[in-house]
């Protein structure tokens, strides 16, 4: 992997680039950054370059020696994983094989993707004890060919206080010896690791930066790049979940939606709560998505004003009429609907009745201007 390949982290990247220029790359990093940001990518990114002996003159790994080619498949002998799993008596090693295809397949995997290929949706996973001490092990082996042993640990903040066991690996490794901890919530490492690691923060891809690798990796028309970048909120893993969505409606539907739960008319809602519940539980969650994104986009341009808005075309011509009915608590209302309506989708409600359900309290919101 290349770090070109990850849009929208110019600056952890550069930040990352002028430590290995200056030869000061610290032996701990934790990359945080939010879902579908990059960070997973950009840390094998950096561990590629680290391993690669003929990067060029901007620290980018070469591409075609045998350490990148080991490096490109996951299988490098000096580049170690460690991840969540579930069961105390297992190690990482129990299921990279299943992580690192998950991670080729798609490298702004996250937590839930991987519970679903675990087929433990329902159950909390842990780095346990035993891989904390299988961790201590691994790295007190020599490296096998390139310059440093890798350890890249993957949501860290499944580290519970077992992971104290690794505070002295951290702080004082092994020599030529590499540490790239990921995680979405420093709140949620342990502090005594927090402390031991270089922070490097990684923000969500801005909607310019994600419509124009979308525009140029799949081709797509400048509008629909934005519609889905607009979508996606700054979330890779959004952004290709969405890409077969747009342009199918669901996007037309919620602002259609919108103007029949104004008009109130039953035999309307009635139709179009059919007409969404027909598009399956994965669709209507993205609708819902959608929709409490651009109700934030009508209170921001209530606010800001047009120059300040990330909607554009059609959409922002829907906005701009749909602001001067909804005030500021009625857009709250109807936000705090869509959050309680996809927590009961996800719990199975029948979707049907679901919708037609919010049709008739929106429409009530309307009402109370």
């Amino acid at each position: 992997m290349q770090f070109s390949d990850f849009p929208g982290q110019d600056s952890a990247i550069n930040l990352l680039k002028g430590m290995l220029a200056a030869d000061r790359l610290p032996h701990a990093l934790l990359f945080v950054g939010p879902e579908g940001c990059g960070k997973l990518g950009v840390a094998l990114s950096l561990a590629q370059s680290v391993l690669c002996p003929n990067v060029d003159e901007d620290f980018n790994a070469c591409g075609t020696c045998n350490q990148c080619i080991k490096s490109k498949k996951l299988q490098h002998p000096d580049l170690h994983f460690s991840f969540p799993y579930v069961g105390k008596d297992y190690r990482s090693d129990d299921f990279v094989k299943e992580w690192k295809e998950a991670v080729l397949e798609n490298p702004y995997l996250n937590y839930d993707l991987w519970s679903n290929i675990l087929k433990v949706e329902n159950k909390q996973g842990n780095i346990y004890k035993s891989e904390c001490v299988n961790i201590i092990k691994k790295l007190s082996f020599k490296r096998y060919e390139g310059a440093k042993k890798i350890m890249v640990i993957w949501m860290a903040e499944f580290l519970g206080t077992e992971g104290n066991r690794l505070l002295k690996l951290i702080e004082e490794p092994p020599e030529d010896t590499q540490f790239i901890l990921i995680a979405e919530n420093t709140e949620k490492v342990l502090n005594t690791i927090l402390s031991r690691c270089q922070l490097i923060k990684f923000n969500k891809i801005s909607d310019i930066a994600l419509s124009t690798y979308l525009a140029s990796k799949y081709g797509m028309n400048e509008e629909r790049a934005k519609e889905v970048a607009f979508f996606s909120n700054g979330n890779m893993l959004d952004a290709l979940s969405g890409i077969e969505q747009v342009g199918k409606g669901e996007f037309d539907l919620f602002i259609d939606w919108l103007r029949k739960a104004y008009q109130g008319k039953p035999v309307d809602l009635v139709k179009k709560a059919e007409e969404i519940a027909t598009l399956g539980k994965d669709a209507i969650k993205q609708v819902f998505s959608y929709g409490l994104q651009f109700l934030a986009e009508i209170n921001r341009l209530k606010i800001l004003g047009a120059k300040h808005s990330r909607l554009n075309g059609k959409t922002l011509d829907s906005a701009e009429k749909l602001k001067n009915l909804l005030d500021l608590k009625a857009i709250e209302q109807m936000q705090q609907l869509l959050d309680e309506s996809s927590y009961h989708l996800e719990r199975n409600a029948n979707a049907k009745l679901l919708i037609l359900n919010m049709g008739i309290q929106m429409n009530a919101i309307f009402r109370m201007r």
